[in-house]
């Protein structure tokens, strides 16, 4: 494995920022100078026999500056600071232990510090061990009280390593080789405490792709290309070996007249190129193809083969020969027979050799029995002719012969394949590895490097080292160069050994001694003189210029000749070619246009640039005549640049009145007009249409149709040519009833009636309509007119709202008081009378009156027990006086007062509408006095006070018959507010109640304070558990939606709510519970490094479901694993996934809910839950992991949790799915598919109102505020952009 390290530099520790620290918490102190450099103590850690001694030899220590309470002054201390190690991590603080002899804070008990060896069973917890030594009396912790346990006293206290004493450690970088595929980059780093060195070690692993490098390595003696892959970060390799092997044999032969040769078997492996080349030499091998003997005797072939593979190249050098005999059988020419006579003399007849000799005769006349059958004599009856066997003989056996297929090397092992000679039989064998065939090479050592042994096998080129010895001295001789001209003088001292070098006696360079100088060239017009000095040191030369004469000018140029130079003729100047000014003229309707060009300096002219006549430009229809009813007219075209007249045309003279056809389409006067149904755009026929005096359409439906809200009608008007859309004509609709809409066209020349508002005609009439909240139309039709003379109030504009109610505002000199009374009547399209009809009635003067309409449909105002408040505020109203003012008793004329007398015993109350253009404020509150006759205040009298907003509030009167509204609280649907005392801050709202059917909650009373919050308290019989949550509507006294508006609810339970209103100034409370799903154990711990159970998993997914839900979780059906008994504690968990198929079981059938939860099994219990709730997914782009192939039974599962962001894996880039999960990685993982994240500022500062637990007590451990958040349930505040907690409630 190769190791890779890079090192950054980590922020210095600035002695000031120690010395503000120091002032912090060891008060006081003056400097502080730090003595010993960074190591980690847990790393270099001594072990003593006494505690203070061990903190002592471990210590960081440093001279500083604190109040001495000995010596009463400021003296230098030695201040030791040693990291606290404990066996869980956890400081001993938790445990109220302050001191390291166990001593806790109070100074009188005592407790376990809990201390081990760090880097074997103790881990840093974040505190370190501190006392100081005054160096001037000796006294131990004496910068403490003397009060304190410490003081004077040789023992250590605790104090907390601040976050802001942390300084970085350098990272480094570690790669080892994972397999062939990957290899894992490891970056260390971490932080440790400024003072006492406590570190907290980082890893951080990730997984990468090898970055690979080939290299081809030819071997010869193993005839074979070596092909290395190898990464360059790592350094993993990976070989491959291409066979380069040519056979080239030897001839043997008889010499027969015919050419022979070598033969050559080429077993090269794909990929190699083979090129072999022969001679008669060795050093000539330039023949392509092997030569060739025809006479006996013996021949000796040089060969020279070259391998290429890759662009690699081989060449292997060897010889062969070619063997030719004068005879076939290869005996002696002489004839005597003997194969080692070499005689070759055909004359000689055997005289030469010895012709005695044996001869071996082999004779076999019986058939023998087989490798694997018995032999055997078959016997005859000569008497009846049986045949049998007899005189077995035993088989043979195999007699195998060997024959080697690979011969075995120190990388891979050999292969035999033994035959059987007689039967044919084959077996095959391993030769066993061989041992490396290292050949050592002795490389001296140099002064650059050390000397070594290198033992490489010849085989397979495996190396190693061997007899390292150090590197030698640098052996320098010194050479002096002397300056020269331009290059100064140095000593170059140079290694005999190695070459390197260094220099030193630097000199500066002498200079150049130049000669007079040799004129090489004379100046001309534009060419410089040449001057060539030479230096007489060196002979180095250079050129020197003397200026160019200059050009003699001729004439100056003209637009056609170039200026010359008089006295080489050379062109100074260009011709400046002709200035040509343009002259348009533009072409006309029936003549072309040109342009003249006129050169400036010349006067040379000419016209060009021709246009084509532009031709007439109609203009639109001119009416020289307007037609009327009595003649037609008339109108023409003319071309809008000369005038002349191109067209003309007669207008058909006018009609005044005409009746749809069946395309709802009339011709009056210049006008089209179509009239239509609005929803079906069918058109409407038989309306008949009138064009009245000063421009005004007046139309009668036909009696098949009414004007109805619900059935609008729809009049488009154009003019009849070429018909454009009229805008502003003024329209009129009534109906086969009397009723009537009026308007004008708008953009698109077209007015839709009847709409929401209209204004009477001269009959006092207008019809409006209206939609409610269910989405029904109402048609109503209203009559205004004064109530004493029955005349009718024409340009009265009447509008109805969504909820029905009906504003009347009289026309600008229409006055409403107890003498000039108005009565308004409401029916129907079908002029039935409408019953209960709120009608606001408003006069020009700023009076407003308002009520419902009788059986009648009418209504009259003001009533006769009512009346308007005069310049100093006052109205009578029966035996009352009543007094409307603003807080600085400011009278507020035009208010509606109207008694209303109680009936049987009941006592009177009001009602007081305030004038148009004063609201219901709490920045300008409204004061109501109601005074007796005798002109004591009426008090216990109920006021109801409303504006034209539909704003009211109402209060009973108090000791002084008065109420002040708005104020601070009312109820649901009541204007509330207070003053702010800033006229650009106002808290005045209106705030409405509804339950989650969307009906109003009675009785929730309301409060808002100075900044604007809202307060809710519903009903004692209204909770979130059995009614559900609520909408709060908060609105302005305009009417307009408050978004951002703090709103808390509060339930009869006393359960509480938060949030802010949003948009549309409401908001759903509670929004959001988050509940605990988790719980820790009896003994008050949670278990965060416990492995979680079977049985706890399905507690954790059952509660969270059966939440989603809304199921409850007793009373279920016996779980039918055997192995789960029904008083289990986890029995109904089990049984409730079951039933929705979140757990399966094991193969065996059982469920066995002790045993731990593996990784991959949660994950898919997790997808099967999301089957059955809305989780929080987060579109990770993370890809699969390496240890979880595609074949995995739990694959798909961890691939959708990785895909949905709810896991990630280990910092070694795999998932470990078969290892158990703990109940700290659970939690952070449900809390992922939750979206929950836990409010840490709310933790930090509620610890006493929440469940904690003995081992989660450091915010630092990584799933702190993961198991925080999974168990403790709490409300979170609506509409927040993180989790905001509002308030803890338990699990249940």
């Amino acid at each position: 494995m190769n190791m890779r390290t890079k090192y950054h530099c980590s922020r210095s520790l600035l002695a000031g920022f120690l010395a503000v620290v120091m002032l912090v918490s060891l008060v006081p102190a003056a400097s502080a100078a730090q003595q010993n450099s960074y190591h980690d103590p847990a790393e270099h850690w001594q072990e003593a026999n006494n505690r203070t001694n061990e903190l002592d030899a471990n210590a960081v220590i440093t001279h500083e500056t604190f109040q001495c309470r000995e010596c009463k002054q400021q003296a230098s201390f030695l201040a030791y600071r040693t990291p606290e190690y404990t066996r869980d991590g956890e400081t001993a603080m938790n445990r109220d232990v302050k001191y390291s002899d166990g001593t806790t804070i109070d100074g009188d008990g005592k407790g376990n510090v809990n201390d081990g060896t760090p880097g074997k069973d103790a881990y840093y917890t974040g505190y370190h061990w501190t006392k100081a030594v005054c160096e001037t009396c000796g006294t131990i912790n004496s910068n403490m009280a003397k009060t304190d346990y410490g003081y004077g006293k040789n023992v250590y206290w605790l104090y907390d390593c601040a976050a802001n004493f942390f300084e970085d450690l350098p990272e480094s970088v570690e790669i080892e080789q994972v397999d062939w595929e990957y290899h894992r980059v490891i970056t260390t780093g971490g932080q440790y405490c400024g003072f006492c060195y406590g570190t907290y070690h980082t890893e951080d692993a990730t997984l990468e792709r090898h970055h690979m490098e080939t290299s081809i390595r030819p071997e010869l003696a193993h005839q074979r290309f070596v092909e290395m892959d190898a990464c360059t970060d790592c350094g993993y390799a990976k070989t491959s070996y291409t066979a380069a092997k040519t056979v080239v044999a030897d001839y043997y032969g008889v010499a027969d007249g015919a050419p022979h040769t070598v033969t050559v078997s080429d077993l090269s492996e794909a990929g190699v190129t083979t090129a072999i080349r022969y001679g008669h030499s060795a050093d000539a091998c330039t023949l392509t193809s092997a030569p060739n003997y025809t006479e006996a005797g013996n021949y000796t072939v040089y060969y020279k083969i070259t391998y290429t593979y890759a662009d690699t190249d081989m060449v292997e050098d060897g010889v062969a020969y070619v063997h030719l005999t004068a005879t076939a059988d290869g005996s002696c020419g002489c004839g005597c027979g003997d194969p080692d006579c070499d005689c070759q003399d055909p004359d000689c007849d055997g005289d030469c050799c010895n012709q005695d000799c044996e001869h071996h005769f082999v004779c076999h006349d019986t058939v023998a029995p087989t490798c694997m059958a018995l032999g055997y004599d078959r016997l005859m009856c000569t008497e009846c002719g049986k045949m049998a066997k007899a005189n077995y003989k035993d088989s043979l056996g195999h007699a195998y012969q060997s024959i080697v297929v690979r011969e075995a090397t120190c990388e891979t092992p050999g292969k035999t394949m033994d035959i059987c000679e007689r039967c044919g039989n084959v077996k095959e064998s391993t030769i066993p590895q061989t041992e490396h065939e290292y050949e050592t090479q002795v490389l001296p050592a140099t002064c650059t490097s050390p000397g070594y042994t290198l033992n490489e096998c010849a085989v397979c080129g495996d190396r190693h080292i061997t007899d390292l010895t150090p590197a030698l001295s640098h052996d320098y001789a010194a050479k002096t160069i002397p300056a020269g001209c331009e290059t100064g003088g140095k000593t170059v001292h140079t290694c005999a050994g190695c070459g390197s070098t260094f220099v030193t006696d630097y000199t500066e360079p002498l200079g150049h001694s130049w000669d007079e100088g040799t004129l090489v060239t004379d100046a001309t017009c534009t060419g410089e003189g040449i001057m060539e000095y030479t230096c007489t040191r060196c002979g180095a030369t250079r050129l020197e210029g003397d200026a160019a004469a200059g050009h003699i000018p001729g004439d100056a140029a003209t637009c056609t000749t170039p200026q010359l130079c008089t006295k080489c003729g050379a062109v100074i100047k260009n011709t400046l070619g002709h200035d040509y000014q343009e002259d348009v003229t533009a072409p006309t309707c029936t003549a072309m246009g040109f342009t003249t060009f006129t050169c400036s300096r010349c006067g040379d002219t000419y016209d060009g640039a021709y246009t084509n006549p532009t031709g007439h430009t109609p203009s639109e229809w001119i009416v020289d005549k307007e037609p009327d009813q009595d003649s037609a007219g008339s109108r023409h075209k003319e071309c809008t640049v000369c005038g002349e007249v191109l067209e003309t045309e007669e207008l058909e003279k006018l009609y005044a009145s005409s009746t749809t056809d069946e395309h709802g389409e009339a011709v009056v006067g210049r006008y089209l007009v179509i009239v239509t149904d609005t929803d079906s755009k069918a058109p409407v026929s038989g309306a008949a249409v009138e064009l009245g005096g000063e421009e005004h359409l007046s139309i009668r439906l036909p009696d098949r149709r009414l004007l109805d809200y619900a059935d609008q009608t729809t009049i488009t008007v154009l003019l009849a040519e070429p018909e454009p859309l009229v805008e502003g004509l003024a329209v009129s609709v009534t109906d086969k009833n009397a009723n009537y809409c009026g308007g004008k066209t708008d953009k698109a020349g077209q007015l839709t009636v009847p709409g929401s508002s209209g204004t009477t005609n001269e009959d006092g009439n207008a019809t409006v309509g209206y939609e409610d909240a269910d989405g029904s139309r109402w048609t109503l039709t209203v009559q205004v007119e004064r109530t004493e003379t029955g005349r009718p109030i024409a340009d009265a504009a009447v509008s109805v709202g969504r909820t029905g109610n009906i504003t009347a505002s009289l026309p600008k000199g229409q006055d409403m008081d107890s003498r000039h009374r108005v009565t308004v009547t409401v029916t129907d399209q079908e002029t039935t009378p409408q019953k209960n009809v709120t009608v606001i009635v408003k006069s020009d003067l700023g009076g407003t009156a308002q009520g419902q309409t009788n059986k009648d449909g009418e209504l009259t105002v003001p009533a006769a027990d009512s009346a308007y408040t005069d310049d100093t505020g006052t109205a009578v109203v029966g035996q009352y006086t009543v007094i409307v003012t603003d807080t600085a008793e400011k009278p507020v004329k035009g208010a509606l007062v109207t008694l209303l007398a109680g009936e049987d015993g009941e006592r009177d109350a009001f009602t007081v509408l305030l004038p148009d253009g004063r609201l219901l404020d709490g920045n300008d509150q409204t004061v109501v006095t109601v005074l007796l006759p005798t002109a004591k205040p009426a008090t216990g009298l109920n006021v109801e006070v409303s504006d034209e907003q539909r704003n009211h509030a109402a209060r009973d009167t108090d000791k002084k018959g008065q109420i002040t509204v708005p104020n601070a609280s009312g109820s649901a649907g009541e204007i509330i507010g207070t003053d702010t005392g800033d006229e650009d801050k106002s808290n005045t709202v209106n705030v409405d109640v509804a339950d989650q059917d969307g009906k109003p909650v009675e009785d929730a009373e309301i409060t808002v304070d100075k900044d604007g919050a809202v307060s809710v308290t519903l009903p004692d019989d209204f909770t979130f558990d059995e009614d559900g949550p609520v909408t709060v509507t908060v609105t302005d006294n305009q009417g307009e939606a408050k978004p951002g508006v703090s709103v808390t609810v509060e339930d009869g339970g006393g359960t509480t709510a938060a949030g802010e209103t949003g948009k549309d100034g409401k908001v759903t409370l509670p929004a959001a519970y988050h509940f605990a799903y988790l719980v820790g154990y009896g003994d008050g711990t949670i278990g965060p490094y416990r492995n979680m159970t079977r049985g706890e998993a399905a507690a954790v997914f059952a509660r969270i479901l059966s939440e989603a839900r809304g199921d409850e979780l007793e009373g279920l059906r016996r779980s039918r694993f055997p192995d789960v008994r029904r008083d289990a504690w986890y029995a109904d968990y089990v049984a409730y996934l079951e039933k929705l198929g979140v757990v399966v079981g094991y193969p065996d059938g059982l469920f066995h809910a002790e045993a731990t939860i593996t990784r991959e099994q949660f994950v898919a219990m997790s997808i099967r839950l999301d089957e059955w709730m809305e989780l929080e997914t987060y579109n990770s782009k993370r890809g699969s992991f390496p240890d979880v192939p595609g074949s995995h039974w739990a694959a798909d599962y961890i691939q959708e949790a990785t895909r949905n962001g709810w896991i990630v894996g280990y910092t070694d880039g795999l998932f470990h799915g078969r290892d158990c999960i703990t109940r700290a990685e659970v939690a952070a993982i449900v809390n992922r598919m939750l979206g929950r994240t836990a409010d840490e500022s709310f933790i930090r500062h509620n610890e006493d109102e929440l469940t904690t637990f003995h081992d989660l007590q450091n915010p630092h451990y990584w799933a702190y505020y993961d198991l925080m958040e999974a168990t403790n349930g709490h409300t979170i505040v609506t509409g927040a952009e993180d989790e905001t907690w509002h308030e803890v409630r338990y699990f249940i």
